[in-house]
């Protein structure tokens, strides 16, 4: 659950940061999102 958290929310701010209705905009933010929280699982667990 801290996971899902932790994506959504990196998702979130990537999509506030660089709002685009572009499809690319949207499948690069939910890569960084999976990797940030990927990363800060890893540092927080």
């Amino acid at each position: 659950m801290k996971w899902l958290m932790c994506l959504l929310t990196v998702f979130g701010l990537w999509m506030l940061l660089f709002w685009s209705p572009d499809l690319w905009v949207i499948v690069a933010g939910a890569l960084v999102a999976l990797i940030a929280s990927a990363l800060l699982i890893d540092v927080f667990p």
